[in-house]
């Protein structure tokens, strides 16, 4: 039930702060306290898979869930270090901390690819349920679809119009947003990019492990 609720915290809140970047910088700084801790929390439900890591045989699906999980890791100790150096409310009565000239890029790349992984994670844990539902009854089936057109459709929309390529890239330093644009606007948009991720994710862990079940079933031959 634990698990279930962070998870579900996590999904909300993550869209949130990055819909409040730059906009609302106190709810910005207080929410990405808010998720570190949700992370950590995560973290500290899920310890056995730390203890796992070193163990066990090593398959194509499990290479690619554990560089996504250790970048994801790697991305927000990046973001926690730099809002150290950036932040205006909530560390406020921290001393002044030199080095933003290289907090402010990683903050930004750290945000944005942080947000990509996340959403790529997701796709790895769902992708078993929508296959459930894929192999379904014809309702089951059609609601796959829908979910998965509407994630492609209104992910690709909301990745080009927050110019979301661009910040990946880094080809731009500075990230540009629609001040009147509504918060629930923005958080909506966020939600689409992380479903497409998330879609993007899906599919090439199910090639993943449909890739692992032929070798293995060539090596028992």
């Amino acid at each position: 039930m634990a698990h279930r609720v962070v998870d579900i915290a996590l999904a909300a809140a993550l869209p949130l702060v990055m819909a409040t970047a730059l906009v609302e910088d106190f709810a910005h700084e207080w929410l990405g306290i808010a998720v570190f801790a949700l992370v950590a929390a995560h973290q500290v439900l899920n310890r056995a898979w730390w203890r796992a890591v070193p163990r066990g045989c090593w398959s194509a699906r499990r290479a690619v869930s554990t560089a996504v999980d250790l970048g994801l890791v790697a991305g927000m100790l990046a973001l926690v270090a730099s809002a150290l150096v950036v932040s205006v409310h909530a560390f406020s009565w921290l001393s002044v901390i030199p080095g933003a000239g290289w907090a402010r890029p990683a903050h930004l790349l750290g945000s944005y690819w942080g947000y990509l992984l996340a959403g790529l994670h997701v796709g790895f844990h769902v992708q078993p349920a929508v296959a459930r539902a894929w192999r379904g009854d014809g309702p089951a089936r059609c609601a796959a679809a829908a979910l998965c057109a509407l994630a492609l459709v209104a992910g690709a929309w909301a990745f080009t119009v927050l110019d979301v390529g661009t910040y990946l890239a880094y080809a731009s330093p500075f990230v540009f947003v629609d001040f009147d644009a509504p918060l629930a606007l923005r958080w909506a948009q966020w939600l689409a990019v992380g479903a497409l991720y998330a879609l993007a994710g899906a599919g090439p862990w199910a090639l993943l492990g449909r890739f692992g079940r032929r070798r293995a079933l060539g090596k028992g031959r």
